[in-house]
């Protein structure tokens, strides 16, 4: 969830970024960037969590994801 509200938070900045003036696109490219870094750590984070797992969990987990 946090991972979708980052990315709803890029799209709204680079649609600002290509709407704004000069003074104000470089406050929100520095913003954007911020973003786009926090959504590379977060996938980065869950990305491990997954190899870290032993085959039972991962078993355990596709299991569950398969029911939706």
């Amino acid at each position: 969830q946090d991972q979708l509200k980052t990315e709803a938070e890029i799209l709204q900045l680079e649609r600002a970024v290509r709407k704004a003036d000069p003074v104000t696109k470089v406050e929100l490219e520095s913003k954007l960037a911020d973003a786009k870094a926090k959504k590379q750590r977060n996938e980065d984070n869950m990305i491990q969590f997954f190899d870290d797992m032993t085959d039972k969990q991962r078993e355990t987990i596709n299991l569950e994801l398969s029911k939706f």
